[in-house]
This record gives C-alpha cells, structure tokens and sequence, in this order.
C-alpha cells in the first residue's frame, strides 16, 4: 500500500471517528450534547485573531475550558483538515500544518492531565493525534491517558475517553484490553460492545495485518514505517466480521432507545456482509427502511442500509438495483450523523470498477450538501476524464 493511501486510510478512521464514538447517553441528554455542538462549532469557525483573544484568556485563567475546547478544535481543524490543501498547492506536499498541530497538541495534552473528563472528549476527533503525522504527540497523548486510568482504573468515563484516543492500527490490543475493562465494569451498557464491533468490522472490512511502527519515543513497537501495512491473507476477515455481528446483535439487546437500534442495525448489516451471511444483511438493512424513524440521527442508518442492499444486489449481478440504492444513499436528509463527513464509497467504488460512471458521478453530487470538499472534486474530475481515485475502503 503507498503511503499516501496509508494516509488517506489513517485520516479516514480518525476524522469520522468523532460522532460515531459518542456514547449514546450524550444524544440522551439533550441540552449537554448541544451545548458541546455549540462549543465545537464555534472552535471550527474561529478566525486567527478569535483564537489569540482564547490564548490570552488562558494566561488568566488556564482552567477555562471553553476557551481551551475551542483552542483544541481550532488548531486541529488548521492543522488536519485545512491547510494541507493549502500547502501542496504551495508546492510543500505536508499532511499537516506543523505549527498549528504543535499547539493543538500542548492544549490537547493539557487536557488530558488536567480534565480527562472534559466535555470534548465525548465527541472524539479534535481529541486524537495522527501517530502516522505527530508521532511524539500520540506517544505523549497514550502515556497520559494511561497515567490517568493507572490512577483511576475503574473510572468508566475515562475509559471510554482513552478509547476514542487510542489508535487501532498501533494499539490494537491496548484498545480492546480498554474496551473489555469498561464492558466488564458496565455489562448492561450497550456502548461497550458496539465499540468492540466497531472494532472487529474495521478488521474485516480492510483485512490488512499491521505490523506497527516505531514512534519517537517509544520503544515498545518494532520499527520500519513501510511496514506498517502489510496484506495478510492469513487474517480471518470473516472471522473478525461473525465477532462484529455477535458484538452488535449484543449491544442491540442492552439498546435503550430507537436512536442507538437504527445505528445497531446498520452495524449489523454490514458485518452480516462481510461474513458473507449476504440474506442477514438483506433482512437487517431491508429492517431499517421499513421501520418507523422519527429524528434526523438514524438517517445515518438509512444511508448505510442503502450501501449494504446496494453490495448485496452486486453480489446477484444486479446492477440497476445496486444503482438505485446508491442513489438513495445520496438522498438522504441532512442530520448531524452525516454533515461533514466524506461519502462511503464503498458501493461507488464498485459501480465505477463496472463501468458506471454517470451514477458515480450522481452520488457525489447528492453527497456535496454534506461535504463539499476539493477531494470530492478532484474525485469527480477524475471520473469524469475516465480515471479512478485513489480510494481506500
């Protein structure tokens, strides 16, 4: 795998890691959640001049932590999202922007010394540091987590905090050790067997196995960045993907609302896919479109029933059917579950290598009401000239 497709993939699980980590009890209480939106939003919309009026805040008052949540998702939104466009088109081909990720980092880990139990670190993203681009922060950001847990073991919240933190393809033991100590703590909260699932499906759905790399710093991991991905075909994806669905149908049971079933189904469904069960993804996904659905979160739901009935028609060498689920995939509402995050191209990615472009290029036209990147304008230009992108998935 190159390295800027080990880049694309790393960006991928941790910028669309943020709502999809949110423990369900943070859409329960309404006006916490909102609040955090609020907070986060006005951090994303910070000019230059916003963000040194917080910074002098914080020389008064270090514990502000409106202004600090701000800072952290300022700096991240610079440092990740932001300028890299901006640097390769000046000619300097960075994945980040060094300094705005160096003061991400100091409020970051600030954070997690001093108020690990922050607000932010209930939506994830902002709260992560790419090991692959700011190696000594995620060494730095992993020790101070575990010197938090090492403090209060059975501190749940903390433990679902280290989880978003913890990066997969580096620690994946660390972070199911994590994951199971919370499930054994709260046995009846369905959060920690979905993120088990998670977890597995990711397995399944990539199939690679991850040798890991040597951060500066850290010297518990074998070196060699080129190693770092590496296909395996020893590697039980289906096993990894009967383990997702198990983990699911579990936190679907212990699931206290409609909200968190939708989202469990999907789960679901596209485990039952990747263990090759293609009439359980069938049944799960076709559940999801008849049920009732009455909030704009469980449109994520519809969007992923759409893409697994859309995988399942290709697998019958249905293509017209397939076409149609990806188009109502695309058409789905606007809802928080979705703004803002890049299309799943998986069934595009599909479609395309059949020759069906016109579709493709549909999708992401339905899709730029909710990300209207430069990605996904390259992307269609590229189709357009009859060209595939560099997709991982």
């Amino acid at each position: 795998m190159k390295r800027r497709q080990i880049v694309a993939f790393v960006a991928l699980l941790l910028l669309c890691a943020g709502i999809a980590l949110v423990a369900i009890s943070d859409y329960l209480d309404e006006k916490r959640w909102k609040d955090l939106v609020r907070t986060v939003s006005a951090g994303m919309e910070l000019t230059a001049d916003g963000a040194e009026a917080l910074e002098r805040r914080l020389e008064l008052d270090a514990h502000d932590l409106q202004a600090r949540t701000q800072l952290v998702v300022y700096y991240y939104y610079q440092a990740y999202v932001h300028h890299p466009k901006r640097l390769r088109d000046s000619g300097r081909d960075l994945a980040i922007h060094p300094e705005y990720a160096r003061d991400h980092r100091e409020h970051l880990l600030w954070l997690i010394r001093n108020a690990p139990e922050a607000p932010l670190f209930r939506h994830g993203g902002a709260t992560q540091i790419n090991p692959f681009l700011d190696a000594d922060g995620y060494v730095a950001g992993k020790r101070a987590w575990l010197s938090q847990l090492e403090k209060e073991p059975t501190n749940v919240e903390l433990l679902g905090n280290a989880a978003k933190f913890l990066f997969e393809l580096q620690d994946r033991d660390l972070l199911r050790g994590v994951l199971e100590r919370g499930q054994a703590l709260e046995p009846q909260n369905s959060k920690w067997p979905a993120e088990l699932g998670r977890m597995y499906l990711r397995g399944a759905r990539f199939g690679y196995g991850f040798k890991g790399f040597k951060l500066a710093g850290d010297p518990d991991v074998p070196s060699g960045l080129a190693d770092l991905v590496v296909p395996n075909p020893t590697k039980d994806r289906k096993g990894s993907a009967l383990m997702a669905m198990e983990l699911f149908q579990r936190a679907y049971e212990l699931a206290e609302n409609n909200i968190e079933r939708v989202g469990l189904l999907g789960r679901v469904a596209e485990a039952a896919f990747h263990a090759h069960r293609y009439e359980d993804a069938r049944a799960f996904a076709t559940a999801i479109l008849s049920g009732e659905r009455r909030d704009a979160v469980s449109e994520w739901g519809v969007h992923r029933a759409h893409i697994v009935l859309g995988r399942v028609a290709l697998i019958d060498d249905d293509a017209a059917r397939a076409k149609h689920h990806l188009l109502e995939a695309g058409k789905v509402a606007k809802s928080p579950s979705l703004d803002g995050y890049d299309p799943e191209i998986s069934l595009a990615a599909e479609l395309l290598e059949r020759g069906e472009t016109d579709v493709v290029l549909a999708y992401f036209e339905l899709w730029s009401k909710f990300r209207p990147t430069d990605e996904l304008a390259e992307w269609t230009a590229l189709v357009k000239d009859g060209g595939t992108p560099d997709w991982v998935y």
